[in-house]
């Protein structure tokens, strides 16, 4: 892996694994300005409703691309950016229609087959969690705040398998982009403090 001192951060894998913590985290140790996909969401689904972005369309992620494409390059330190004004964002990722943007950006060259130099890229997985422990751990946990906090239990049991299912895939999906995978699938938050702790480590800040 090739890491460039206090890179922005991407987190991003299983719903409901602990990211938006994570980056409050990184926020509070940093001082990194904090973005949410979801609030993301949330602001599209409110201005411009007939874009069809909202928590209930199957294509969001992919409708969502285009702007977080260009939003990761023009935000990103490494175009035009402004010393020491980095960001963490977490959420989820369709990199397949995300990485292609880049390529109206020819300042950054190389953005697209070195992906890594320029983002620090944090997986957070539960592969070893069961369908029943994690939906009683969403449920035991979930503030109104929380996107989950409305579902159904039959509509909420959907989306826990199918977190699972996509966190036993994780690497193999997204191996490419070398990111750094990290299971919660207990003691979430002593792994989220050790994440913490190791992105100290990496940017040589302890």
């Amino acid at each position: 892996m090739v890491l460039c001192n206090e890179e922005d951060i991407i987190i991003f894998g299983t719903e409901r694994a602990g990211k938006s913590t994570l980056s409050k985290k990184i926020n509070k140790e940093f001082g990194y300005f904090a973005f949410s996909v979801d609030k993301f969401v949330s602001t599209f689904f409110r201005a411009y409703p007939q874009l069809e972005i909202n928590y209930t369309n199957e294509q969001t992620a992919a409708n969502l691309a285009p702007f977080l494409g260009h939003f990761l390059s023009i935000y990103s330190s490494s175009y035009h950016g402004v010393e020491g004004n980095r960001f963490v964002i977490e959420g989820y990722f369709d990199f397949e229609k995300i990485i292609p943007i880049w390529d109206f950006y020819e300042d950054l060259g190389e953005f697209k087959r070195e992906f890594n130099k320029h983002f620090l890229l944090i997986g957070l997985i539960y592969p070893n969690q069961t369908p029943d422990g994690l939906f009683s751990d969403i449920r035991k946990h979930d503030t109104e705040e929380d996107w989950t906090y409305n579902l159904s239990d039959d509509e909420l049991r959907g989306h826990v398998i199918r977190g699972i299912e996509y966190s036993r895939n994780f690497y193999e999906n997204f191996k490419q982009y070398d990111p750094i995978i990290y299971d919660v699938s207990e003691n979430r938050e002593q792994v989220l403090d050790k994440i913490v702790n190791d992105i100290k480590i990496i940017f040589d800040m302890i």
